[in-house]
């Protein structure tokens, strides 16, 4: 069907590998052992606020995309895509804005999270209720993401399947 298009030209191309070679360079640069351990810090943090920009632009691009279809499935499953995207970008967000640029303050980044599913979410039919009690925990990439696309999936099936229409649903984390 006319929903699932190619994408738009501009979209074809070299937009990824201009992406995945502008991050390489900052990797490469990294290992480099010339480089102090202060610019180490200031180049992990450049790759994470790259990598942010980068998932955005991944994120508009898919908004962009979703306004040419017309199906319902079709537009919803661009807003999941899009969501699961914006959630990873958070988590590379939150590793550049940390003084410590090897965890995340998860708590922080649930909240943020949970703001940010609702956003895509909720409209004028659906609402949901979120109480977090969260412990002050602190995790490191490679259980962040993971966690953080468990959350998004867990917060977004919430808003698919356990609230009706005109009702509030209720979330405790």
């Amino acid at each position: 069907p006319d929903e699932l298009m190619d994408p738009a030209p501009w979209v074809k191309g070299d937009v990824f590998d201009a992406i995945a070679s502008g991050v390489n360079m900052l990797g490469e640069e990294l290992k480099s052992s010339t480089v102090t351990v202060k610019e180490k810090d200031h180049l992990l943090r450049e790759i994470h606020h790259r990598v942010k920009n980068n998932l955005q632009v991944i994120s508009g691009l898919l908004e962009l995309q979703k306004e040419e279809l017309t199906e319902e499935g079709s537009r919803a499953a661009f807003d999941e895509g899009q969501s699961r995207v914006r959630s990873i970008s958070l988590i590379h967000q939150s590793l550049y804005q940390n003084d410590n640029l090897s965890t995340i303050h998860f708590s922080s980044f649930v909240k943020n999270l949970v703001t940010q599913v609702k956003e895509v979410f909720e409209n004028g039919d659906y609402k949901m209720d979120v109480k977090l009690s969260l412990p002050d925990t602190d995790f490191d990439i490679d259980t962040a993401v993971p966690l953080g696309l468990i959350l998004n999936e867990l917060l977004t099936n919430s808003y698919k399947y356990a609230t009706s229409k005109g009702k509030t649903g209720f979330i405790e984390i």
